[in-house]
């Protein structure tokens, strides 16, 4: 690939990302001006409205991408899913969700990191139906049309599948803002972009993220 072309490539990872902060910054403004929203439930809010906001453009840019040449070809090679097909894809989720949450919990790593437990409190401090909608539901959504949805395919449209997994994984980690979390969204970054590569449908991760969430959530409530 030459300069140009390299340029093209890594501008195409970059501006999502950068629409990403833009509009959670502009977010989290409208969420404090928003009159009636509980203390305990104003991080999870926050969350709602970025989707509301974000989600709608990423989509665009999903399906945008999705009909390029080589997207495709990826596709024609992909059998249609079967319903235990996607039982298995929901209680693996869950089920790895939980062992990586007990491994962690198990590891030094909670007592090395303080954002970790601010974040915990902001999170588990709202009411239940606000962490179902956010946390379940739109943080979901989001973060795979975000990483999965344009950035991994993006980065594996030019280095090729594994290292566009490691990177993805990494920038999923890295995006959590907290050690803790950052390792656990590593490992979970990896699986979810093979349900993307595996499936070529960001619905597929969507629902594994989903299903990841959910078993976390109760785990720990």
């Amino acid at each position: 690939m030459c300069g140009k072309g390299i340029r093209k490539a890594i501008w195409r990872w970059i501006y999502p990302v950068l629409l990403y902060e833009i509009l959670s910054f502009l977010a989290a403004f409208v969420t404090i001006s928003i009159p009636g929203i509980r203390e305990n439930d104003l991080s999870l809010a926050g969350i709602l409205i970025n989707a509301l906001l974000i989600v709608p453009i990423f989509g665009y840019l999903y399906i945008q991408d999705c009909r390029r040449p080589e997207r495709l070809l990826r596709r024609q090679f992909n059998s249609p899913l079967k319903v235990y097909g996607l039982i298995w894809i929901i209680a693996g989720s869950a089920v790895l969700a939980i062992v990586g949450n007990i491994v962690i919990s198990l590891s030094p790593l909670v007592e090395w990191s303080s954002r970790f437990q601010e974040t915990q409190e902001a999170v588990f401090s709202g009411s239940f139906r606000m962490q179902i909608l956010a946390s379940v539901l739109a943080a979901p959504i989001l973060e795979e049309f975000l990483v999965r949805g344009l950035l991994y395919q993006r980065m594996r449209d030019v280095m090729g599948v594994r290292t566009a997994v490691v990177f993805s994984a990494a920038f999923f980690g890295i995006l959590h803002g907290n050690l803790v979390q950052g390792v656990y969204a590593f490992f979970m970054g990896i699986y979810f972009a093979w349900l993307m590569e595996r499936f070529q449908n960001i619905k597929i991760p969507i629902l594994g993220h989903m299903a990841a969430n959910l078993a976390v959530l109760l785990l720990l409530c």
